[in-house]
């Protein structure tokens, strides 16, 4: 599918437009596991509270696997929607570290009260062995146990099927 077509305007140079392929392209850099240990809510007042909570947890892929040490500040809103986010540290099992940061919203499931969520995940570090990880935007699809306080989900790195052609 096409969003346009390159022209020259004018005898001048080529105007840019943008092509794209059908869907956007994903691939699963690995699981996501997240353990809470330490998890607080304080009531705002207008049927808002904030929580505070740190995670400590994996990923495990065949391209990414290592360590995950995270704060999570999440809002929950009047209409039971959190925004969870997440800032912490993500260690390479080679011992190679970055910065990573995560924004999701998350949902009730019904009938369990397990939270859905999707959550955006970016990576920043000067190491060359992570990177590759700098120019990663990543998707978390995944389930929060609150009983368990668990959260379990994919990782799934977003490629773009939109780019600019020229004339």
């Amino acid at each position: 599918m096409s969003l346009g077509s390159a022209s020259r305007r004018f005898g001048g140079d080529p105007v840019w437009t943008w092509s794209r392929e059908i869907g956007m392209r994903l691939e699963k850099l690995g699981d996501v596991e997240l353990e809470y240990t330490k998890a607080t809510w304080v009531d705002v007042g207008e049927g808002a509270s904030r929580f505070y909570g740190h995670m400590r947890g994996s990923i495990s892929g065949e391209r990414l696997t290592g360590d995950l040490d995270v704060t999570n500040l999440a809002p929950m809103r009047a209409d039971n929607v959190n925004t969870p986010m997440m800032r912490g540290i993500f260690t390479a099992t080679g011992g190679a570290q970055a910065w990573v940061e995560l924004d999701g919203i998350a949902t009730e499931r019904e009938g369990d009260e397990a939270r859905v969520f999707v959550t955006l995940i970016r990576f920043q570090t000067a190491d060359e062995a992570l990177g590759w990880l700098n120019t990663v935007f990543g998707v978390i699809d995944g389930l929060l146990d609150i009983e368990t306080g668990v959260a379990r989900g994919e990782l799934l790195r977003c490629w773009p099927s939109v780019g600019l052609t020229s004339g």
